[in-house]
């Protein structure tokens, strides 16, 4: 026998068989009826569904149940997983029971628990509606209001633990007025009740309702959220303090909003130490993504820290810009944005792998993406980098000046013929050992020795004594070097003393072939001896040269206290063909230099001069550029930039033509069939000639292919 719900069983009517069913209908041996109400809405979807039949189908095959005490399953877990990207907030974990019932009552159950483990035993109150259903089980029947499904617990009388309030906004004010001390959850059917009636209330009820929990149910922080809360504030004072407070206000409101200048910059200077900046830059908010999640259950959601980065690394952007302590940067905004995710990243993958006691892939893979994007980039520039058969120039900007702003006016004839100049290169650029050589020898020298740690700042090495603390700084971008030994006061030499100390000091430059020869000797005040390297009367010598000038300096006790090395030697590599003066001028009016500060919107630029210049490369080649100087506004405010006089190489080892053969043989260009390259259509050999672009060009053969977009129509 059945005992069926809500009947009686003497009196019950005989219920209807049903034989079949499928969509929204039931089937009896004789009629076909409508299921208006799901059976008690268990198959909303209808009956006989076939996604879900497959679904039942499938998870049979495998098992048909396994509980979830110290087990698991996917099918589980890729539902909990569902439902949690739907939740709002903080909701990150699914209860699973067996019916609405006891759904209920473990939510009241997780509520009452929730401050019990607080320690706030007082809250033991819930709040709930007049006429409200909420199951069949004892917990739900208490906070249920209907007599009609209910009357079994008239024989234990009103529960003293439940308050029921009618679905109006004044009762639900004078409800939490009154009881919010003792308040442990309000338990609501939304908008409408079904079995107290098809009762509908209005939405406003429920918002206000919402905004009542939220006010008297504001959770204390535990200390492990205090601690997040005192660790994210002093991170954030200290990023406030390096980004903004340390600067002085001389920024000018300046806003970057070129994307990825930071590295185009890094390239054009081969610079790590621009590099570390755009690392720093994102470890820097590390912080700030590694400690959100302690701080908040919301702080394990992406989206939520996404939001949380943005707003925070915007705000200090647009903080250094009103204040003019800074710029507004969009790398920086990017950078900082990543490096938050980074440490998000970083703390979900140990919470991870704590949770589940073991090695979560998933998360380390998340983790472990931005890292490898760098690594595979950098990689990647190193290899080009060498090679390329010159260095990067650190006078081409990273990103055009705005020249639509400004006015150039131009005061002196520029040439428009091109030109072959030397290309010369500084062999002791970047040279690791010429570092090391210089502390032993500098070591010799001064009678003392240098700590086996060295110090980077930027490009160069610093060595310092073990005994006083002297110092040598040496530039390996250049070779140049400067010691120090940070005495006060300078010995005046008599002429005697000068002639000892020039003799010993050339002795020992002459020992490391670090004194040119031909260099001249002066003294300056009878406190600074002078050598310069030979003058060169020619811009481009065409031949190795020595460039700049070394001095020393002496304490009291006459120990040398100073010794500046500026003396580069350039080796000539071969000559190269330059753009005109006028190229370079185009240019300039391009935009392409850099200059700093940036302009201001009506400035002026009187450009006076260009002449032919030398820079050196960040592979140490000595590589000519136009300087083109004048002023900006006024004759008192100087101005000059450089402008790369090279031509840009595009990386192709031939040219091939098709013209006249009076014309480009006086260019270089050989008949096609001598390279043995042909062509795809006829044409006369005296026509389709060929030119070696660059020296190390390999020998080729092969047929030319071209884009259609040229015209040639080929039979």
């Amino acid at each position: 026998m059945i005992w069926y719900p809500y009947e009686q069983m003497k009196t019950m009517k005989a219920p209807y068989l049903i034989e079949n069913a499928e969509g929204v209908y039931l089937y009896t041996k004789e009629n076909k009826m409508i299921d208006s109400v799901s059976s008690w809405w268990s198959v909303i979807h209808g009956y006989k569904h076939p996604k879900l039949n497959e679904a039942i189908t499938g998870q049979l095959e495998r098992f048909a149940h396994v509980m979830l005490g110290g087990l698991t399953h996917q099918s589980v877990q890729s539902l909990s997983d569902k439902l949690q990207s739907w939740l709002p907030g903080d909701l990150d974990y699914c209860f699973f029971s067996d019916s609405g019932s006891v759904a209920v009552e473990v939510a009241l159950k997780m509520a009452l628990q929730y401050y019990m483990n607080r320690n706030e035993t007082e809250r033991t109150m819930v709040l709930a509606l007049g006429h409200a259903y909420h199951g069949d089980t004892f917990k739900t029947m208490e906070v249920g209001d209907d007599e009609d499904y209910h009357c079994v617990l008239k024989a234990y009388g009103k529960s003293s633990h439940v308050i029921h309030i009618p679905t109006e906004t004044d009762a639900l004010e004078q409800a939490f007025s009154e009881f919010h001390s003792r308040l442990n959850c309000m338990i609501v059917e939304p908008l409408l009740q079904g079995a107290g009636g098809m009762r509908m209330y209005d939405l406003s009820f429920l918002k206000r309702a919402r905004e009542l929990c939220t006010r008297y149910g504001t959770k204390k922080l535990q200390i492990g959220q205090w601690i997040s809360l005192i660790l994210l504030s002093g991170w954030l004072l200290l990023v406030l303090g390096l980004t903004t407070l340390s600067r002085g206000a001389n920024f000018g409101g300046s806003i970057n909003l070129s994307l990825f200048s930071g590295y185009v910059n890094a390239w054009h200077e081969w610079s790590y130490t621009e590099l570390q900046l755009i690392i720093f830059n994102m470890l820097m908010f590390a912080p700030l993504g590694f400690l959100l999640p302690f701080l908040t259950k919301r702080g394990e959601k992406f989206p939520f820290v996404c939001l949380i980065s943005f707003l925070v690394t915007f705000f200090i952007e647009v903080l250094q810009l009103v204040t003019g302590h800074g710029i507004f940067e969009l790398d920086d905004l990017l950078h900082n944005f990543a490096g938050s995710l980074f440490g998000y990243f970083v703390v979900m993958f140990f919470l991870a792998c704590f949770r589940d006691k073991k090695w979560e892939w998933k998360p380390f893979m998340k983790m472990a993406v931005l890292p490898l994007l760098y690594a595979v980039a950098i990689c990647c520039a190193v290899l080009v980098y060498q090679n390329q058969e010159y260095g990067n120039l650190p006078i081409i900007p990273a990103e055009k000046q705005n020249m639509s702003v400004i006015s150039v006016e131009r005061e002196t004839d520029l040439s428009a013929q091109t030109k072959d100049v030397g290309v010369y290169k500084n062999p002791r650029a970047n040279d690791k050992q010429y570092s090391k050589t210089i502390s032993q020898a500098v070591g010799k020298l001064m009678g003392i020795e240098f700590k086996s740690a060295t110090y980077s700042e930027g490009n160069n090495k610093i060595f310092v004594g073990k005994a006083s603390g002297e110092q040598l700084t040496v530039f390996t971008d250049s070779g140049e070097w400067t010691y120090t030994t940070w005495t006060e006061g300078k010995k005046t030499l008599t002429e005697q003393e000068i002639s000892a100390k020039k003799t010993e000091l050339e002795s020992w430059l002459n020992e490391y072939g670090l004194l040119p020869e031909g260099s001249v000797f002066t003294v300056q005040d009878h406190i600074t001896l002078r050598w310069d390297a030979p003058a060169s009367d020619e811009t481009d010598p065409q031949e190795d040269f020595f460039s700049g000038s070394i001095m020393a300096e002496f304490d009291p006790e006459g120990a040398v206290s100073m010794f500046h090395y500026f003396i580069i030697p350039n080796e000539y590599v071969k000559n190269v063909e330059i753009i005109s003066e006028e190229a370079a001028y185009s240019e300039l009016m391009d935009g392409n230099f850099e200059q700093y500060p940036p302009f201001e919107k009506g400035d002026k630029i009187v450009i006076q001069d260009c002449v032919l210049s030398y820079t050196y490369d960040t592979k140490g080649f000595f590589r000519s550029a136009y300087r083109f100087s004048g002023y900006i506004n006024e004759t008192d405010y100087s101005w000059e930039t450089n402008i790369n006089a090279m031509r840009k190489l595009l990386g192709y080892g031939y040219s091939v033509v098709l013209g006249s053969e009076r014309f480009y043989p006086r260019a270089g260009y050989l008949p096609a069939d001598s390279f043995g390259i042909t062509a795809p259509f006829d044409v006369s050999c005296e026509n389709y000639m060929v030119c070696r672009l660059q020296d190390n060009a390999d020998g080729i053969c092969g047929v030319v292919h071209y884009a259609k977009e040229f015209g040639i129509d080929i039979p």
